[in-house]
């Protein structure tokens, strides 16, 4: 069973633009049009020469599951250490073996520029959610954004419309990076939950980074499939950056 990816495309390989003095605002908005143009060459401006990393590739690959995807680039604020602030939303829907999957995501970068150039990028907040039911089953997600290097904290996914007499079955692992680049489907084991949803405590790293976890809860209206990503860092200060 695929799940969805943490965010489907990376901007890692976003570093120059070719057009000079480039505002803010005016960023958001070609950035913007670029994703919903469907056309790898509207991204060149934003990527090296050299894409080594692929991410014209895996955006054409995202644009053959989700061709109707809808990408939404909010206008960006500053952050206190002077990075722009971009919110990036994805919606869409996909057809495949007789069910139709219903994908939302969204993603905070703060970004530091250059005369209009991007130099650096930082994925400060991340989730996706795909579903396969005609009916929007209703979810809640309680995962914190930033914790503490080696603090335990609470991954609850709850349904918000009541069971009945419905058994929910869920599971939930942690995925790496090498998996998200490479959009490997891991397995995810799922067992029956009580409570109206999937509820573990977890330990961070004893290290800075991140951690991103894939669930996915199985409900008689459908199956919902959820990606997150969990930034840890080792000081209060660094949560509002």
């Amino acid at each position: 069973m695929a799940i969805a990816s943490g965010l489907v495309f990376s901007f890692s390989s976003v570093h120059a633009l070719h057009a000079k003095d480039l505002t803010s605002q005016a960023l958001d908005i070609r950035l913007e049009h670029a994703l919903n143009t469907a056309n790898n060459s509207a991204l060149d401006l934003f990527l090296f020469e050299n894409d080594n990393l692929g991410l014209k590739n895996r955006y054409k690959d995202f644009a053959n599951r989700f061709p109707n995807a809808k990408w939404t680039v909010d206008k960006s604020t500053l952050l206190k250490d002077g990075r722009t602030l971009l919110n990036i939303g994805i919606t869409g829907t996909r057809e495949s073996g007789g069910n139709k999957y219903f994908l939302k995501s969204q993603q905070q970068l703060a970004v530091k520029t250059n005369a209009g150039r991007i130099i650096n990028q930082e994925i400060l907040s991340e989730y996706s959610i795909l579903r396969n039911s005609q009916k929007p089953l209703q979810i809640e997600l309680g995962i914190p954004d930033v914790v503490l290097t080696g603090t335990r904290y609470d991954i609850d996914l709850v349904l918000k419309e009541p069971l009945g007499d419905a058994i929910v079955a869920g599971g939930l692992i942690n995925i790496t990076e090498q998996q998200i680049l490479s959009e490997t489907n891991p397995y995810i084991e799922i067992k029956p939950m009580g409570g109206g949803g999937l509820f573990k405590s977890v330990q961070a790293p004893l290290k800075p980074g991140s951690q991103t976890w894939a669930a996915m809860l199985a409900h008689p209206d459908g199956l919902i499939m959820v990606t997150k990503r969990v930034r840890i860092i080792s000081n209060e200060d660094e949560k509002n950056p």
